[in-house]
């Protein structure tokens, strides 16, 4: 069985991402024209100079597609819009909240491969840091937290800090954190590790 610290040796050195695609015809911009269509109900719920935000699903995912030498993969992005009041902007500011999933295309929701799992872990992050650049390319919106949830092996702990593969995405993703714009932390969640841009 792998080792915390041969992860911790290896993770993220010279490991580079396979190459990755969208999957099917949904995007960023298809998320953004949707939230952008619950502009005016925002204006009605929410006061300019109140705290409080209006919260919506986006109704589709975005979806990626790689291959590795082994599987086919895909990578699944779902997540709601929050329409937090902008005095100062005198508009809207849409904060984005994400949570990305991952498994081979013929068995679901799979644990990956332990040979290949550094490269699909670096893919992961690849795919979720281009959704990012591109729904914050609009100023009107802003990816603020991203949820990962590791695959959990039969008789291990909940919590991804009692997973093996939880403690490989934990150490892989802090050390990703600076490719993304911005001040990000990681938290714990029950089963999922939750990174929140705090500035």
């Amino acid at each position: 069985m792998i080792q915390l610290t041969e992860i911790l040796n290896e993770i993220g050195e010279g490991v580079k991402p396979f190459p990755f695609k969208l999957w099917g015809t949904i995007d960023v911009k298809y998320w953004h024209d949707y939230l952008q269509h619950f502009e005016e109900d925002a204006d009605e719920i929410l006061d300019p100079f109140d705290r409080a935000y209006a919260n919506y699903k986006v109704d589709k995912k975005v979806g990626y597609e790689f291959k590795s030498e082994k599987e086919d993969y895909f990578v699944s992005i779902e997540g709601y819009g929050y329409a937090t009041p902008d005095p100062v902007k005198e508009g809207r500011k849409w904060d984005i909240r994400i949570r990305a999933d991952f498994g081979t295309k013929e068995k679901g929701d799979t644990a990956t491969n332990l040979g290949e799992q550094f490269a699909v872990m670096s893919t992961v992050v690849a795919c979720v840091e281009d959704f990012v650049k591109k729904m914050d390319a609009d100023k009107k919106f802003q990816v603020r937290r991203m949820e990962f949830t590791p695959k959990r092996e039969p008789g291990e702990s909940t919590g991804p800090e009692g997973t093996q593969r939880g403690k490989m995405y934990i150490a892989y993703i802090q050390k990703q954190l600076p490719r993304f714009e911005g001040q990000w932390k990681m938290r714990m969640g029950m089963n999922n590790i939750i990174v929140e841009r705090k500035d």
